[in-house]
């Protein structure tokens, strides 16, 4: 009898164990998904343009193409050329996109995981004759800290059903507004080259290098003041754009960055409110951006006394 209970114990053991696998095996795929599946996959190289449609543009499209002399970004009827930075970013994204984890396959929860046709930012990439090398929908995954959160986003392919959860923060890459892809270089010239800064028209004075000092007006200035200005006057990028905008006059103040030898660069402004200039560069003629006063008089066109010795 002892002998027939052990056999039976023993079957029933087996049986369980043999049911626990087989429930794993069926179950965990459906309700935990495929780690590490390679969703996207492309030499960024072959790829000649991405549309996007992102949720902060309410879907509209944006158009990123490359062209001979680099990228363009286009919305509606404006082509300005691109950021060459977030580009290289954006293609870096499509070298290889891995899934870890499938939320859901059923279409009614889409929107749940923000990765539905007019829910979520979609992409699609284009290649040679516009062949499609890709498209997905992005959505944006729980905070930090959240069930599916820590640098994650949701990502659904266009060729099937399935939600992944991939590594990294590709929402917040894809869904950027139009003026976050556009170049945004307003001037750029060698620190060390500088030698002068004059500025004229409403606001009037004149910086130069000695071989010991800086001079403002002829007089010797706060040469720790003027350093700041200096450098950011060489490597200035502005947000603001002012698309449209057609001088009615001439410039309201002028500046003139001077090397050794010649002028590097100019910048022509007008005031247009109380708290608004355009400017525009010499470097980058046909682009007008939008400054508001305090950075306008903090870095780009100060007034005198904010370069004289404290």
């Amino acid at each position: 009898m002892t002998t027939l209970n052990n056999r039976t114990l023993t079957i029933v053991l087996v049986a369980l164990v043999l049911f626990y696998v087989g429930a794993r095996i069926i179950r965990v795929p459906q309700r935990e998904g495929v780690l590490e599946t390679s969703l996207v996959r492309m030499d960024s190289s072959s790829v000649r343009q991405v549309t996007l449609y992102p949720v902060a543009e309410n879907r509209e499209e944006i158009r990123i193409s490359r062209t001979n002399g680099g990228w363009t970004v286009q919305r509606k009827d404006l082509a300005v050329e691109a950021d060459s930075n977030a580009v290289k970013s954006l293609l870096g994204s499509f070298l290889h996109i891995t899934g870890n984890r499938v939320v859901t396959e059923q279409p009614s929860k889409w929107d749940s995981y923000r990765v539905g046709d007019t829910s979520g930012t979609r992409v699609v990439v284009y290649g040679d004759d516009e062949v499609v090398l890709g498209e997905w929908w992005v959505g944006e995954a729980p905070a930090q800290g959240g069930m599916y959160g820590g640098g994650q986003s949701y990502m659904r392919l266009a060729s099937n059903d399935k939600v992944y959860t991939v590594e990294g923060y590709l929402h917040s890459q894809y869904n950027k507004a139009f003026g976050e892809w556009r170049n945004k270089v307003f001037l750029r010239a060698d620190k060390e080259r500088i030698a002068g800064v004059t500025a004229s028209g409403q606001i009037s004075w004149s910086l130069k290098r000695d071989s010991t000092a800086w001079l403002l007006n002829g007089a010797k200035a706060d040469s720790a003041a003027v350093e700041r200005y200096v450098g950011r006057l060489a490597s200035m990028n502005l947000a603001g754009f002012a698309d449209g905008f057609q001088p009615a006059k001439g410039a309201d103040v002028l500046l003139a960055i001077e090397g050794e030898t010649g002028e590097l660069a100019s910048v022509q402004a007008w005031r247009t409110s109380d708290s608004t200039w355009v400017a525009v560069s010499s470097q980058r003629p046909q682009v007008y951006f939008t400054v508001d006063k305090q950075r306008f008089g903090t870095e780009i066109v100060p007034a005198s006394q904010d370069l004289q010795p404290k």
